[in-house]
């Protein structure tokens, strides 16, 4: 296997599956934090009416 790094790392193969593994880790890192804060969000709306009631 004499590949060179240059070739490997020019590879569309290698290029789409590296990114298509960020974009896919970025999505699931966010999921947590944005669905703390709907949930946080939606609590909050509940106890302020159940409180009015």
């Amino acid at each position: 296997m004499n590949y060179k790094f240059s070739d490997v790392i020019n590879n569309k193969l290698l290029v789409a599956e590296v990114l298509t593994m960020l974009i896919c880790a970025i999505g699931v890192i966010l999921t947590v934090p944005i669905t703390a804060y709907f949930v946080y969000r939606n609590a909050g709306k509940k106890s302020v009416d159940s409180i009015d009631k």
